[in-house]
């Protein structure tokens, strides 16, 4: 099972749901930061206003479409795009405003190559707009490097957005998420307290956003693994998200894994099931329950909530074998088994395959030798492939328990032939007596009848001697 700790930090670099409106002026800087260089500002007319308003609303009109048949269509996100882009082409001064948004429109139908050249031509347009680049578009860049795996360059354009635009929130909220991966694969503190700097600008900036305070409580937890006092402080942040939003579903995930840490797993499961009550999509909060009431035993729950994840994600190697362990447990041994099956073609050097298979023919089948020794091998090709250290225990003793009743059975199946054979020769020996005392009998009966024949008186005719 995976650790509970499931958090989506990707969701802190999600596309825009909804336009970015254009920024009549330039970048104002942080108060806790060196003032950076005035941007020119911009004079937005009327017209472009009203331009701009026309292309969002076409954005809405997309958006309620693919709302309503279940989510965006390469349609939807080239009609959306299209209109900013319309619009940008005969509006130059909005014209970075509107290639950015395109860029997000393309973003929600993962057209990463027409994103980038959005994003790009948004960068373009805004060089010779305001002289410097577009933080919106060099974020939109940045996330892109991101779910790519490119930290580093994602990095660098967060960075590159902050220079842009010290006051850009979701910047500082993205370039904080990479810090925080970045702490949690060995900078640690270093990166963690960077990424706290930025996120404390960013609630500066916006009171109000929810991304910073998740990403916030995040990074406390992280670093309550070494300090304790941090999970307060995690748990603080969370509280204060929940009064500032109470439909945010995942800070309801993250208090849930502080609660968990806090071993209050009853306020837990409340706070993921609050998640998933708010955002049916949050597919961490499923994993979280899924692993919760498996632990309980109450595999039902959980079949429910790994289903949840795997509607979505149906490789999802980790839901699939919670899954299983919960169809076992439910005594649904041939879908289990044939999940397990499912889980080696998807991922055939993952180790709970193997033990679990040994767990469900030791367990749960018949108690034959042959069944006991495809357990054993199970648990020897778990131990071929490593795994944690409990589950390698684990997996030795039920090899030696496997060895220890195969010797029995072959002791008790030998007593049993040789208890067999005694009773057989017992049976053979009161078969003969019993033949001879049937015999003895006859002759017995046979003895009184020869000695009357032998006493009997002489025939009548005869005479007596002279």
């Amino acid at each position: 099972m995976r650790n509970l700790i499931a958090i989506a930090v990707a969701a802190a670099l999600a596309g825009c749901g909804s336009p970015q409106q254009p920024a009549p002026q330039g970048p104002l800087p942080s108060a806790t930061e060196p003032p950076a260089r005035e941007a020119p500002k911009r004079q937005i007319s009327k017209a472009d206003r009203e331009s701009f308003a026309s292309a969002a609303k076409k954005y809405a009109k997309y958006a309620a479409e693919a709302k309503k048949d279940g989510g965006w269509t390469k349609g939807h996100c080239k009609g959306a795009a299209e209109a900013f882009k319309d619009v940008g082409s005969d509006h130059p001064k909005i014209a970075p405003d509107c290639y950015a948004n395109a860029g997000a429109a393309y973003e929600h139908c993962g057209m990463i190559a027409e994103a980038t050249d959005a994003y790009d031509e948004a960068n373009r347009k805004a060089r010779a707009v305001i002289q410097r680049d577009y933080a919106p578009a060099l974020v939109g860049l940045g996330r892109i490097a991101y779910q790519k795996g490119e930290l580093e360059k994602a990095e660098d354009l967060f960075r590159k957005a902050i220079a842009a635009d010290p006051k850009n929130a979701e910047a500082r909220n993205a370039f904080a998420v990479v810090l925080y991966e970045k702490g949690r694969k060995g900078a640690g503190s270093t990166a963690f307290n960077e990424g706290i700097v930025h996120l404390r600008n960013a609630l500066a900036i916006d009171s109000a956003n929810m991304t910073a305070y998740t990403t916030l409580a995040l990074i406390y937890y992280e670093i309550a693994r070494d300090d304790r006092s941090k999970l307060d402080l995690a748990a603080l942040v969370c509280k204060q998200a929940k009064d500032v939003s109470k439909t945010h579903a995942p800070i309801y995930n993250i208090s849930g894994l502080i609660w968990l840490k806090k071993k209050n797993v009853t306020r837990a499961l409340e706070d993921f099931r609050k998640a998933v009550e708010l955002d049916d999509a949050l597919l961490e909060a499923h994993m979280n329950i899924g692993a919760i009431t498996l632990s309980y035993r109450d595999y039902p729950s959980a079949m429910r909530a790994f289903q949840k994840v795997l509607a979505r994600r149906q490789n999802d190697v980790e839901a699939m074998v919670g899954l299983a362990v919960a169809l076992r447990g439910e005594k649904k041994m041939d879908e289990a088994e044939a999940l397990y099956k499912k889980i080696a073609a998807v991922d055939p050097k993952n180790p709970a395959v193997p033990f679990n298979l040994g767990l469900l023919y030791q367990d749960y089948k018949d108690s034959q030798e042959p069944t006991l020794l495809k357990a054993k091998a199970f648990f020897s090709d778990f131990l071929a492939r490593g795994g944690a250290a409990d589950k390698v225990t684990e997996a030795k003793r039920r090899i030696k328990n496997i060895d220890d009743i195969i010797a029995a059975n072959k002791e008790a199946a030998a007593l049993q032939r040789d208890a067999e054979r005694l009773q057989k020769q017992q049976e053979e020996q009161d078969r003969k007596a019993k033949e001879d005392e049937e015999r003895q009998k006859k002759q017995d009966a046979a003895k009184p009848a020869a000695a009357k024949d032998a006493k009997a008186p002489a025939a009548k005719d005869a005479k007596p001697a002279k």
